[in-house]
């Protein structure tokens, strides 16, 4: 172990220190200042003026002492910051700041700075960007702060402010400090402020968050705790920026119910509600934001189909602490076990079925504020600046259901509430949507009626309404009854049910009129006027059963009054006949497809589904095959799928996700679609390769002439439809185009090769039978005038034979309707009425036009075979009452003369196909009336019934008269420009229909009809050349004398009698009930059945059979045909003339028997 030795000590003299003087300082000078230099990174204690010869730019000074002003000035060609803080100033010199012109940032704060303390000079301070006044004494904001043009920065926390008045002047603001103050309204007087990215606003006194905070478009951080506001609006999670949201210790009780956008791309970050006194769990937050703290507040319940967003996403986080839950109980904590617990006890639950409300109103009605002040039970005022294009939104809510007698306790009553967009421009759109069994809420504005405005706000809607339906259940509903006094709320009130009344006796004095009319004394009526008859009938039974509300509910979203009353009206309707599946309990499997769907829905890029695709994937998953009908009907008025199943074009398919199919409309209909659009907003016309001149010019053209080009709609709908994907986007044209029929394709030409028409209204297809599509017409967005030189080409045919046919429509006529029937006389459609047996015939076969040109009104076309030039338009009515809809046919005057010009006959094969599609089209709208009438060609007064839907009996014994009276002018008219003269196609068109089923037992009636025609087209040709009739009946007789063998028909083989066993089976097959799928029978064989029962008692016996009556026909028949050859030309079954649409009673007549 080592030890240390012993120190020795020695014994030293110590040495003696000198004495010196010590000079003491008294008084040291104090640091004047903290400086720092450019280049540097922090200040450092100097004096002043500074001996280092590097430009100074920081400077902090702790007093205001005239000499430092003076060295503080020396440095004005640098210095760009001055910390002026805790140093208990009361007031700013002027000479501080005097020259300072190169300031950017001023630190005033921790002094004691009062109102009248910064001078008016500040405003030389032109580039100051950074101003803290924090810890001071304000109580009004400085005046001299709205001359800093340049301020990006403001700090005014710990004040006495009160208001904000004075900021107005300051668009360049980014950060906005106002921490305890006093402060009770802050966005009105900072909504401006277009580039706010900050603002802190805790303790303060703020109740509420205007709706001008909207358009702090660029906020990121939104600090708001600590104040006492009670409604937390909707709009605050519109910010399309904001990341941090925090409203914790203040009063909310609920966070309204809103929908997020299927494009929406932005999510925030962190989302603070504690400490609030919040009862209904807001799950929605949680698809639109990372972490949601709801602690502290007052929640029971929690909602399974919110938590699954937890599920599909595990970086996503809910604090729900020292929350008083009852479901699930408050000792089940980790996300799985809350899972499984409430997927059991939904089980045990029982699910009702609800009603469908849509709310309707004009723009700015307060639609949108009702809405939300309904779901959330509270005042919410909600500007309709979110109505957006065809933009219908969908919300869900329950009331509580009181019970009726033994009915069960603890009901709830489910809505599915559709806001309609208000503007008039989306009425067309909307008619779509508008479905029934559903209740209506009218709102208007209280404020803005008159009794001037009832048509435009009441009048107008009740029309609209019921040419879709005539069975609305409607709520009128006033808003912004709180701006009137109560006087005036009562006359308001007292004025629309007077004009309510005056309106329904208006339209039923309409209709009766017409009634009387055709019950004078002595009046035979004609079957065409029969039905009409009963059509007005239908029509009176309506408008005298319209419910008119007796009550009208007067609501103010402000003050939040009229809502009980209008939560017990909807109670009260739904209970009524007109629901009578509302509150039927709903089979447990179809709650689990809907959250199925639901999941299903949101991970499709596409969510469309053909139904069948539908339903093989909800049967694999679930089963009951035999109830997924009427759970895809339930799932359709609940709003969570939507199946058309009323509009055959969209029948097969299934919008799974709703939100996308609105939104997707939402795109290409719109108002403004001049500001909507615009390149810069979007990365999508980038994406799809679009540079800005080409999306100008696309731009423009869809402005000026209704036409979207291609890749502008991909890019305008790339949110919805990734722009990569072009199989799925031309899976989206086709459901556009056929589906929900918004126009068709055009191809633009080069040259204007067809005088001032710029398109060619006809896409070929290609090999492959494809067609390429490039751009779209839109009629509804084409409101361009007729062009002049179709209005100068259409005068000078003016001489020409011509049909003219009017529909006239004396009360409402739809918008769009037009629209809709241009597009399905364009469209390759098929026709819809023959039996499933008989191949469906192109619609392009039976319209046998070209369009010339398509303006806002009408469409000019052209046939080619028959040089025929065709206008539909449509004008207002005579005495300006109400629109008549026109048919109008000449003979064309290129290439032709006036004894080549097309018979009457020919023109009105062409026109049927017409009529026939808008027969189609208006069998969408059941509150409509129309009159039919044909117009004299002499004097174009429409003096006579369209005769055109009745059956061909009927029309025969019309077309027996060879002339008819015009009541205008007296002169007689031949019956051939009234009604289609007798046409001898009937057997062509059978045998054409004859020809697809060749493996049909029906092929040997097929055989014997062919033959029949040729004889006859080999007569009616030995007529013409003057021959002799008996001459050909003896070389037919020579022809026809080796039978087949196999006993059908050969060339030179005697034409046998048709077997009537084989007429039987052949009528069994096409005109016989049969059941479909689900075990209903079919239509009645006489509408929709192949016409053979006529054919079959026209050759019923050996005697007389088609071989023997060729034989016996004379040449007065032949010559009678050969007159008639103009209407041989028919290449369609014009509606009601042969047997194959629904207005057609009997079989048709055919020449067989001759």
């Amino acid at each position: 172990m080592n030890r240390r030795k012993p120190s020795v000590q020695v014994d030293k003299p110590i040495p003696q220190k000198k004495s010196r003087k010590v000079t003491i300082v008294r008084e040291v000078s104090p640091l004047m200042s903290h400086v720092g230099f450019q280049g540097g990174r922090h200040l450092h204690p100097d004096r002043l003026p500074t001996k280092q010869h590097d430009a100074t730019v920081s400077l902090r000074i702790f007093d205001t002492k005239e000499e430092t002003i003076e060295n503080v000035q020396k440095y004005s060609d640098s210095l760009k910051r001055l910390l002026v803080s805790g140093i208990h100033l009361k007031t700013v010199p002027e000479s501080l700041i005097d020259r300072l012109t190169h300031l950017e940032k001023l630190d005033l704060s921790n002094n004691q700075l009062g109102d009248g303390a910064i001078p008016e000079d500040m405003k030389k301070l032109e580039k100051l960007s950074d101003l803290n006044l924090n810890n001071n004494k304000l109580t009004k904001v400085p005046p001299a702060i709205r001359r800093l043009k340049y301020l990006a920065r403001l700090d005014l926390s710990k004040n006495g402010l009160d208001s904000l008045k004075g900021l107005e002047k300051n668009r360049r603001m980014q950060i906005l400090v106002l921490d305890n103050n006093k402060v009770t309204n802050i966005f009105p007087d900072i909504s401006h402020m277009q580039r706010l990215e900050v603002l802190k606003c805790k303790e303060n006194v703020v109740k509420e968050i205007e709706c001008d905070v909207r358009n702090l478009r660029s906020l990121r951080d939104l600090d708001l705790s600590g104040n006492s506001i009670v409604v937390l609006p909707s709009d605050v999670f519109f910010l399309p920026k904001l990341e941090y949201l925090s409203a914790s210790q203040n009063k909310i009780s609920k966070v309204p119910v809103f929908n997020i956008k299927v494009n929406n791309k932005h999510e925030m970050s962190d989302i603070d509600l504690s400490d609030n006194k919040i009862t209904k769990f807001p799950g929605h937050l949680l698809r639109i934001c990372k972490r949601t703290d709801l602690s502290s507040n007052k929640i029971k319940n929690l909602n399974i189909n919110s938590l699954k967003n937890l599920e599909r996403d595990p970086d996503k986080d809910l604090v729900i602490d020292d929350n008083p839950l009852v479901f699930p109980p408050a000792d089940i904590q980790d996300l799985r076990s809350m899972m499984i617990y409430m997927h059991e006890e939904r089980l045990k639950m029982k699910v009702y079925r609800g009603v469908k409300v849509v709310v309707l109103g004009s723009h700015q009605s307060g639609k949108t504020s009702l809405i939300q002040s309904l779901i959330d039970q509270q005042g919410i005022l909600s500007e309709d600046v979110h109505e957006a294009g065809a933009g219908i939104e969908s919300y869900d809510m329950s009331i509580d259901y009181e019970p009726e007698g033994d009915e069960e306790q603890g009901k709830s009553l489910n809505l599915c509430i559709w806001d309609f967009c208000g503007h008039a421009f989306y009425r067309y759109p909307h008619y779509l949507f508008f479905e029934q069994p559903s209740i209506a809420i009218l709102t208007f504005d209280m404020k803005a009626y008159s009794s001037e405005e009832f048509d435009d706000l009441i009048a107008s809607w009740f029309d609209w309404m019921m040419a879709k339906t005539n069975k609305i259940v409607t709520i009128l509903v006033g808003t912004h009854g709180d701006l009137l006094t109560k006087e005036q709320q009562n006359d308001v009130i007292e004025d629309v049910k007077k004009q309510l009344a005056e309106y329904k006796e208006t339209r039923a004095r309409s209709i009766n009129e017409r009634i009387q009319a055709f019950r004078k004394p002595g009046m035979k009526l004609s079957k065409a006027l029969s039905e009409h008859l009963v059509v007005l009938s239908k029509l009176q039974y309506s408008f005298d059963h319209l419910r008119v509300p007796n009550t009208i509910i007067m609501t103010s979203s402000k003050q939040f009054v009229g809502f009980d009353l209008l939560r017990q009206e909807i109670e009260k309707l739904a209970r009524s006949e007109n629901f009578p599946n509302v509150m039927q309990e709903i089979k447990t499997f179809w709650v689990d497809a809907e959250d199925y769907i639901e999941e299903k829905g949101v991970t499709m890029v596409q969510p469309v589904m053909t139904f069948e695709e539908f339903r093989n994937e909800v049967d694999e998953k679930f089963g009951m095959r035999r109830m997924i009908n009427a759970m895809t009907e339930y799932l359709h008025e609940k709003g969570k799928v939507l199946n058309f199943a009323q509009t055959p074009s969209l029948k097969d398919y299934v919008f799974v996700r709703p939100l996308w199919l609105f939104e997707l409309l939402r795109q290409i209909y719109h108002h403004d679609i001049a500001n909507m659009l615009s390149y810069e907003k979007t990365n999508s016309f980038k994406a799809v390769g679009m540079s800005t001149n080409r999306f100008e010019r696309t731009k423009s053209e869809l402005l000026s002439e209704g036409v979207i080009d291609r890749e502008l709609l991909q890019g305008m709908i790339g949110d919805l439809v990734p722009t990569d994907m072009n199989d799925i986007f031309d899976d989206v044209i086709k459901i556009l185009l056929e589906g929900f029929c918004i126009g068709y394709p055009v191809v633009k030409l080069k040259e204007s090769s067809q005088g001032n028409a710029k398109y060619n209204y006809h896409v070929k297809q290609d090999d492959k039978g494809k067609m390429k599509i490039q751009k779209i017409l839109i009629p509804w967005l084409r409101k361009i005038g007729e062009p002049e030189d179709m209005k100068e080409k259409w005068q000078r045919s003016s001489d020409r034979k011509n049909i003219r046919i009017l529909c006239k429509f004396p009360i409402y006529f739809p918008p769009g309707f037009f629209e809709t029937l241009c597009i399905r006389i364009h469209q390759k459609k098929t026709r819809t009425d023959f039996p499933d047996k008989i191949k469906k015939i192109d619609s392009q076969e039976k319209v046998k036009m070209n369009f010339m040109a398509h303006w806002g009104g009408g469409i000019h076309a052209r046939n080619d075979e028959h040089k025929v030039h065709i206008k539909i338009h449509y004008v207002p009515g005579g005495d300006n009452v109400g629109t008549d809809l026109l048919f109008e046919l000449r003979a064309d005057i290129i290439d032709i003369d006036k004894e080549d010009e097309a018979a009457p006959g020919t023109m009105w094969n062409l026109v049927y196909p017409l009529l026939f599609e808008f027969e189609e089209t208006i069998k969408s709208y059941e509150g409509i009336l129309v009159e039919r009438r044909v117009c004299c060609p002499l004097c174009t007064s429409p003096s006579f019934v369209g005769e055109w839907q009745q059956p061909k009996q009927l029309q025969t014994e019309l077309q027996d008269n060879l002339q008819r009276k015009c009541e205008a002018c007296q002169e007689m008219v031949e019956t051939d420009y009234l009604i289609q003269p007798r046409g001898q196609k009937t057997v062509e068109r059978v045998l054409m229909q004859l020809e697809q089923n060749a493996n049909d037992p029906g092929v040997f009636l097929y055989d014997v009809l062919k033959e029949i025609i040729k004889q006859r087209q080999k007569r009616r040709a030995a007529v013409a050349d003057q021959k002799s009739l008996a001459d050909l009946i003896d070389q037919e007789n020579r022809q026809y004398t080796t039978p087949s063998p196999s006993g059908r028909r050969s060339r030179g083989a005697m034409l046998p009698i048709p077997d009537l066993s084989q007429l039987q089976l052949l009528q069994s097959k096409f005109t016989s009930p049969e059941a479909d799928d689900d075990g209903e029978n079919m239509e009645e064989p006489r509408q929709n059945g192949f016409p053979i029962e006529t054919m079959h008692n026209n050759i019923d016996t050996p005697s007389n059979s088609a071989y023997q009556d060729l034989s016996d026909l004379d040449e007065v028949d032949i010559e009678q045909d050969v007159n008639n050859d103009a209407c041989d030309n028919d290449d369609d079954i014009p509606p009601g003339t042969y047997g194959y649409d629904e207005y057609t009673q009997t079989s048709p007549q055919t020449n067989i028997s001759r």
